[in-house]
């Protein structure tokens, strides 16, 4: 009997043993998965920063020569300030040079000594985070993510300073989790493993090596998969080392422990009762024994119950994040509703304004235009000058009602998009502005163009607008040059901050002169509407503004490169077509480019 009763209480044994190493290897998954959260949310703030054109552009110009250091400094750092408005979580930022110097900064500057501690290799491609540090009882963490220009040319790199309250809350807090546990972070350089633990009162950091089983087990551990040891503490306890490593975090693991007694402790004693009953199952026999087998059996079960329950308080916290973040998804979702709403309010609002504006306007050119013909040349010079102000005045107005009209209409008058063969539109387009090619004597080729899904009317304009800003803003002396270039993009080269996600295909159009160029200072504002960057051109600054509006409308952005005296290239995105829909639409343009020449 005795043997028998050896043989029943083993595999109980075995088997709550087994249920203590997954209880401490769910926590350990669930505790890496809330922490991965936290790295992701980090890491999706560093690469918002690295994506933002306006930053990328200013330092590229800097780096060129094109811009001096104090006016980048003074843009930067309105931008940098701009970005900060809108990361609550974020202390600072700091732009670095290709070397890695400091070259401007927006926020908090009591963190900027550590940036040199840790360098970003020059071959990293993403984010990488650096050790988490203390400051006055808070603790922060700093993110390092590369600049690169649209060729993947490393510019710099732009430094983050993270506020670490919710990594603090999310190592130290302890409700629904198992009460005995201790969660530390350790971090791999060098082959060096550090573990790091927080005191949750002061927010004070400590350090200290990981021992020789935990490091061996560390360079087995792999994401999503722990791994489950045993070692000793210090006053002989054995303990339950679960493992995990961080997913999205090179070189960081998260190390959950607990006493083993502590989570079968109710096993040793029913074991412990039972070695008493045996040495009297020749008096109780196999009934004594039965009713110490059950309790015993019903005590592990309930243990193991206990800790499931445990297990369950951690699911409930993630459950709330979660619902945390659909509350935010929705506000912004609503925010952005409201901010749609108001644009459309804005756009309806210039229409009928510039409309309403027409025949007052109408008015008043008519009468300045028969004070001009009436009485030029019979009153003083002042008074011809004067006539000449208000007939000048009259046909600007008209420019700038028209031109309103001509932004407001893009979203009022615009119509669904559709497979339009671009070649052919920028064909029609050369052909009515064939008048000004001659007589600039210009020479624009284009080559092959595909089909997108636009607008026709609108995509039309936008090609006519810069190809008329090209003929206008030539060099003297110099005829011009136009080429007309597409390339379909790849997923590397689209930005989604900035783009319509809903294409999954794209074509960047280019647009090149030998015109005057344009500088560095004017490149950022000349899409605004009515900002002219010559005066002596004429216009009403509306085109450009117009071109963008209609880039933005099909889901792409525009922008230009340019440098003074050699010319500039426009480059601007529009949706492309699947292959099904090409069947049912007009077909690619693949044969040879069109060439336009003005008369010699």
């Amino acid at each position: 009997m005795a043997v028998t009763a050896l043989l029943c209480i083993l595999p109980l044994r075995a088997q709550v043993s087994r249920a203590a190493r997954q209880c401490i290897a769910r926590e350990a998954e669930l505790r890496a998965l809330e922490m991965g959260g936290y790295i992701r949310s980090v890491q999706q703030c560093s690469c918002r920063v690295a994506r933002d054109a306006r930053v990328r552009t200013l330092l590229q110009t800097y780096l060129k020569g094109e811009l001096d250091e104090a006016d980048y400094r003074n843009q930067s750092r309105q931008r940098l300030e701009h970005v900060l408005e809108l990361m609550e979580d974020v202390a600072g930022i700091v732009l670095c040079g290709p070397q890695g110097e400091p070259l401007t900064s927006g926020g908090e500057t009591f963190w900027q000594q550590r940036i040199p501690a840790m360098s970003l290799p020059q071959s990293a491609t993403g984010v990488v985070l650096g050790p988490p540090f203390e400051h006055r009882d808070n603790v922060y963490l700093m993110a390092h993510v590369p600049l690169t220009d649209p060729t993947d040319g490393r510019l710099g790199t732009a430094v983050l300073c993270f506020s670490g309250q919710r990594f603090i809350d999310l190592l130290v807090r302890r409700s629904g989790e198992i009460s005995c546990c201790q969660v530390r972070l350790v971090l791999e350089k060098e082959g060096v493993f550090t573990a790091l633990c927080v005191n949750p009162s002061t927010n004070e950091i400590s350090r200290w090596p990981v021992d020789d089983n935990s490091s061996e087990a560390l360079r087995r551990v792999s994401t999503g998969s722990p791994v489950i040891i045993e070692t000793p503490s210090p006053d002989g306890e054995m303990l339950l080392t679960a493992l995990n490593a961080l997913p999205g975090c090179e070189g960081w693991a998260l190390q959950v422990r607990a006493p083993r007694e502590s989570l079968y402790r109710g096993v040793q004693g029913g074991i412990g009762m039972t070695l008493v009953g045996i040495a009297g199952i020749g008096i109780v026999g196999t009934l004594g024994m039965v009713v110490l087998i059950r309790p015993l059996t019903r005590h592990a079960l309930l243990r193991v119950q206990a800790a499931e329950d445990d297990t369950c308080g951690t699911r409930e916290s993630l459950r709330d994040e979660t619902d945390r973040r659909r509350a935010l998804e929705e506000r912004l979702r609503t925010t952005e509703k409201a901010l749609r709403q108001t644009d459309e309010e804005l756009v309806d609002f210039a229409y009928m304004v510039s409309h309403d504006l027409q025949e007052p306007l109408r008015t008043c050119r008519s009468f300045a235009h028969l004070l001009s013909r009436r009485y030029k040349g019979k009153l003083d010079d002042d008074g011809d000058d004067f006539i000449d102000f208000i007939v000048d005045g009259a046909e600007r107005g008209k420019d700038l009602i028209n031109g309103l009209l001509d932004y407001s209409r893009v979203t009022t008058r615009g119509r669904e998009p559709m497979p339009v063969s671009s070649y052919e539109v920028v064909a029609d387009v050369l052909a009515n502005l064939r008048y000004s090619i001659d007589k600039s004597n210009a020479k624009v080729e284009v080559a092959s163009l595909p089909t997108v899904l636009a607008d026709e009317a609108q995509s039309g304009c936008l090609f006519r607008h810069l190809i008329s800003n090209a003929l206008t803003f030539r060099r003297k002396g110099v005829p011009p040059r136009i080429y007309i270039a597409a390339a379909e993009m790849d997923a590397s080269q689209q930005s989604p901050g900035d783009e319509d996600e809903s294409y999954s295909l794209r074509w960047l159009f280019s647009v090149r002169d030998n015109g005057r160029g344009i500088s560095p200072k004017d490149q950022h504002r000349m899409f605004t509407i009515f900002q002219r960057v010559e005066q002596d051109t004429g216009g009403a600054g509306v085109g450009l503004a117009v071109c963008k509006r209609i880039v933005q409308r099909h889901g792409g952005r525009i922008w230009v490169e340019s440098e003074v005296g050699k010319g500039s290239t426009f480059f601007f995105t529009l949706p492309g077509i699947d292959v099904e829909a090409r069947k049912k639409g007009k077909k690619t343009d693949h044969g040879i480019g069109l060439q336009t020449t003005g008369r010699e």
